[in-house]
């Protein structure tokens, strides 16, 4: 050995040989290593690889010795020449191996971030946590819930709030909001991603309403899959983040608002797509009693309670879910040179940044090649122009012919189920490396799963059985479709009517059991007959579409305003509803015996009902205690022109505040545009009893807007 030492320091080349081999255990420690990490490929291969490079190390090292024991300068110098190459071979396939494999880690999260704030309105004037002493503030009291009730406790402790504030729980999220605009709290805590959640559900303007005074982060380690690798069918949820950010993991808020349920058989390369409407009326497992309401608030309580949402109401369990930023839709679909979807009608559409002018982006009709601007506004699209919503009103201003075809939640579910698959076919194409690294990094910023790198890996065996059975086999997608119908429903936490899609129990039934038979899990059943017409043109049966015998409805209670009570009383004897009738004075002959106030509003669940429905019946009287000017009106006879006419002469006699609310569902607008949708007191009282009345408008519809050039 002292002869080893000597030799080497007594020759460069010797020194330079042992440095040839340092870099060469490296290397090759490293590659086994990552060689190691690609669980379930070809194992085979992976252990006689491994194998090799421990053998090679072994002889090179052997080599190294025996050349500077015996000084034999020549072969030391093309041994070290040898290894260098074979060491930059193995950096390169160590780089290679280890980007995929990060890229792959990227996309699966083991763990979550959850953000929580406090608080408060802009009109308060508050502007630090130290200003809040001894004043009130709203809590969610909801243990299982990490942004609404665990963070929120730990600010409370940090901050000592609990010392100087008094806490107000609520059961409810949506009550927790009402509490701050309705003063009965002065702050709420709640999650950061409020202003994104809410700003479709009542609270349109609500970023611009409040502020954040403090904000708290967490993570949370996400529970591991039991599968270690991906062989028999599944179940993943595919959940929408339609975000202006690039990343998915710079804060992207998770909106509910595109849901897409899937079943893929790795053994018949065979997958069913299921869209579901985020205005789908069902049981939201986190809301007090399972609580009925559109499946997107569900997202209110995270990933979880969506899955869990959607579990109980289809009994189909989820294995996985996925969460997608649609922002990097675009650059995924630039990256693979576009691809080719059938676009159903012609449309316009904000481009990723949400901006129109000269950024609008304009999609023809056709099957056709698309780039990613154009993948993306065909996956929102669901308006067109004077549709009464606000895009509706931007898109008249840019695009107003692009009006035709129907455009609605159901359709745009479609429309993505094209995206998706004109995705696939466009990776199943992919034949170089670069592109696959660029696909991966725009994944791994794109995309949230709780699939584990291990379980991604073992997909490999899928792809490698549609390459050698047949080099044209691609995976197989059949789109169901849940029917419904559009449904105005009064909710209780937002005491009005909002839309919601109520879908049919008979089509959910066939979709089921499309999922179950491709999950293994019922037999499918043999067709013996088949009739045709060669002089029909074929097209394929739609899962779910029905049609059906019977049509899934939902019983609601009717608009009685304005009507005579027989109306009222039959609509009782039909559904077993007691009818109390009170008489009440009205001074304007038109409402004499109509019906001017009902207890239970319309589109209220008829099951729900606990009690009488108190029909109120206008009697005319002409002696008015006081002038006709002096009595609040029913503004539900009033326009919102007369309103501000009212506003205009009454504005004397107490403060009278106007809203024009804005709607964001096509189906909703048409039926309640420019009505009245609350006042903060009843018609028939007397002005000099209050000091200020509110009454809000739904914004009217259908209003001309100047083509910008």
């Amino acid at each position: 050995m002292n002869k080893i030492i000597k030799n080497i320091l007594n020759n460069k080349f010797f020194i330079i040989l042992v440095m040839v081999n340092i870099l060469y255990f490296l290397s090759n420690s490293y590659l086994i290593f990552s060689v190691f990490k690609l669980y379930n490929i070809e194992n085979l291969i992976r252990l006689l690889l491994i194998i090799i490079l421990f053998i090679s190390f072994i002889f090179f090292t052997l080599k190294s010795i025996r050349f500077i024991a015996k000084r034999k300068r020549k072969r030391s110098i093309f041994l070290s020449i040898v290894m260098i190459i074979i060491f930059i071979i193995q950096c390169l396939l160590y780089n290679v191996i280890d980007k995929v494999y990060t890229s792959l880690n990227t996309i699966s999260s083991n763990e979550t971030l959850y953000s929580s704030s406090l608080v408060v309105l802009n009109e308060s004037n508050i502007n630090d946590v130290k200003e809040l002493n001894n004043m009130k503030i709203g809590l969610y009291n909801n243990k299982d819930s990490i942004e609404g009730y665990v963070i929120p406790k730990e600010i409370i402790k940090d901050r000592k709030l609990d010392k100087t504030n008094e806490i107000i729980n609520y059961d409810d999220i949506t009550a927790l909001v009402l509490g701050l605009y309705e003063k009965e709290v002065d702050a709420i805590l709640i999650t950061t991603n409020y202003s994104v959640l809410f700003s479709f559900n009542g609270f349109a303007n609500i970023k611009d309403e409040t502020k954040i005074l403090i904000s708290k982060e967490k993570k949370i380690k996400v529970e591991d899959n039991t599968r270690q690798e991906i062989t028999e069918p599944f179940t993943i949820l595919l959940m929408g983040v339609d975000s202006t950010l690039e990343s998915i993991k710079s804060g992207s808020a998770f909106n509910g608002d595109a849901l897409m349920l899937i079943t893929f058989n790795p053994k018949t390369l065979n997958a069913t797509m299921l869209s579901i409407p985020r205005d789908t009326y069902v049981p939201i497992v986190c809301f007090e009693n399972q609580r009925e309401n559109k499946i997107t608030h569900a997202a209110w309580h995270g990933e979880e309670c969506m899955i869990k949402t959607i579990e109980n109401f289809t009994e189909i369990k989820i294995d996985y879910y996925a969460k997608i930023n649609f922002k990097g839709l675009v650059k995924l679909v630039d990256n693979l040179g576009g691809i080719y979807v059938d676009v159903p009608y012609s449309l316009c559409e904000q481009n990723s940044n949400r901006t129109w002018g000269s950024d609008t982006v304009f999609l023809e009709k056709g099957y056709k090649k698309v780039n990613g601007e154009q993948a993306l506004a065909l996956s929102r699209n669901r308006h067109k122009p004077n549709d009464g919503s606000a895009i509706g009103k931007q898109m008249a201003a840019y695009c107003p012919t692009y009006n035709e075809g129907k455009r609605d939640d159901i359709e745009r579910g479609q429309n993505q189920q094209k995206v998706i698959n004109g995705i696939m076919s466009g990776v199943n194409n992919i034949n170089k490396l670069d592109d696959i690294y660029n696909l991966l990094e725009i994944m791994g910023d794109s995309v949230e799963t709780n699939i584990n790198t291990n379980q991604i890996l073992s997909l490999y065996n899928v792809i490698k059985g549609m390459l050698l059975n047949n080099s044209n086999s691609t995976i197989s997608f059949d789109s169901l479709f849940l029917k419904g119908s559009d449904t105005l429903i009064w909710d209780e936490k937002f005491k009005t009517q909002l839309y919601n899609y109520y879908y049919n129990r008979q089509s959910l039934a066939d979709i089921v059991k499309a999922m179950n038979i491709n999950l293994e899990k019922v037999k499918p059943e043999l067709i013996k007959e088949m009739n045709f017409s060669i002089n029909e043109t074929y097209e394929k049966t739609i899962i779910g579409k029905g049609p059906y015998k019977y049509e899934s409805t939902i019983n609601l209670v009717d608009k009685f305003i304005s009507k005579d009570i027989e109306v009222a009383k039959e609509w009782g004897k039909t559904n077993n509803i007691k009818i109390e009738e009170e008489y009440v004075d009205v001074y304007n002959i038109e409402d004499n015996n109509k019906i001017i106030e009902q207890s239970i509003p319309y589109g209220y669940i008829v099951k729900n009902i606990n009690e009488a429905l108190i029909i109120k019946i206008g009697k005319y009287s002409d002696k008015v205690p006081e002038q006709i000017d002096d009595v609040i009106p029913n503004f539900e006879t009033y326009s919102i022109d007369e309103a501000y006419t009212w506003k205009n002469n009454n504005t004397d006699k107490l403060i009278i505040i106007i809203e024009e609310i804005k709607i964001d569902s096509e189906e909703y607008n048409e039926l309640n545009a420019g009505k009245l949708k609350s006042q903060s007191v009843e018609a028939g009282k007397l002005l000099k009893d209050y000091e200020e009345i509110r009454i809000i408008y739904y914004e009217k519809t259908k209003e001309e807007i100047p083509i910008q050039e």
